[in-house]
């Protein structure tokens, strides 16, 4: 089998194996095992062909539900250059791990199509994301059943989106009433991957705004540019400030 993921997949086994009785704080820079383990403890698991995955899946569920205590599980970016512990002990434990890795190379596609069967990504995002060409990426997403059954294309885009990830982010501030007092949430989306990340936070200042976009920078990394509308926090002198110690362009009025 050989993909980095199933020995990712295997070491988080491993952590629950040894810690079922404490509570366990785990940070991974593997975004597949962080949502496995987010998922697992309420899905419904059906066989796969490939029989070790699906027996780690199993292990993995049962262990889960034999855990007694609290346990956390969050991702970062890997190779970031953004400051703090976190992000320290994960240069840490790469470090750790490289000498250890002696398996053979897993084939490019088998990543890819592992990638895939867990989010799903179109095809130009695959492309992109493993060096792949675009014949390749689309051949993977008509063989995936799941994707066969929500073909169905949508309208076009109403504003550009950007040609590579971090290029071009949209960020806005709506109002959800059933969370009580973190009603406001903040949330930002890659126009390119897609990927979102949403913060629920107390208010809409641009303090609040400077906290979401820094938990965004290191779960998704620095964008080049980001539009948002005209909103209060987000023409504060202060957000404008924020932006410029980053490096970001602002752009308003989406």
């Amino acid at each position: 089998e050989g993909s980095p993921q199933v020995v990712e997949l295997q070491a988080v086994i491993e952590v629950f194996k040894k810690w079922q009785d404490v509570e366990v704080n785990i940070i991974a820079d593997s975004l597949y095992v962080v949502g496995v383990v987010k998922c697992l403890r309420w899905a419904y698991l059906k066989e796969i062909d490939n029989i070790t995955l699906f027996e780690k899946f199993k292990m993995l569920l049962f262990l889960l539900n034999q855990q007694t205590k609290c346990y956390y599980i969050m991702h970062v970016r890997s190779h970031t250059s953004l400051p703090g512990w976190i992000t320290e002990g994960n240069k840490r434990a790469d470090l750790l791990a490289n000498p250890v890795w002696t398996g053979p190379p897993p084939s490019k596609l088998l990543q890819v199509r592992g990638a895939h069967s867990f989010f799903h990504q179109p095809a130009k995002v695959l492309a992109k994301q493993f060096q792949i060409s675009i014949a390749d990426a689309k051949a993977i997403i008509q063989s995936c059943a799941e994707c066969q059954k929500l073909s169905g294309h949508g309208d076009g885009a109403v504003n550009p989106r950007g040609l590579q990830s971090l290029q071009l982010w949209q960020t806005d501030v709506t109002h959800v009433p059933a969370f009580g007092k973190l009603c406001y949430v903040h949330v930002s989306v890659d126009t390119y991957s897609l990927m979102v990340w949403a913060t629920a936070l107390a208010g809409e200042t641009s303090r609040h705004l400077q906290t979401h976009l820094r938990q965004a920078f290191a779960v998704m990394g620095v964008p080049a540019q980001i539009e948002t509308d005209n909103g209060p926090c987000f023409i504060a002198q202060r957000t404008q400030e924020f932006f410029q110690q980053w490096g970001v362009t602002h752009i308003t009025g989406i």
